[in-house]
């Protein structure tokens, strides 16, 4: 499975976008709604997603 990151959803709108239940076999998907406060956070919270 691919783990999938989406970033920046401030209004918590990709959703709205995305099929997740068609897309959910072959795709794991995160949503960040917050913006990380660092280079360092970032990298933490993104060192498992391939996309």
């Amino acid at each position: 499975m691919i783990k999938v990151a989406i970033l920046d959803d401030y209004q918590n709108v990709s959703q709205e976008f995305l099929n997740l239940k068609k897309l959910s076999g072959k795709y794991e998907f995160t949503i960040f709604s917050h913006h990380f406060s660092n280079e360092e956070e970032t990298i933490e919270q993104l060192k498992d997603f391939e996309a």
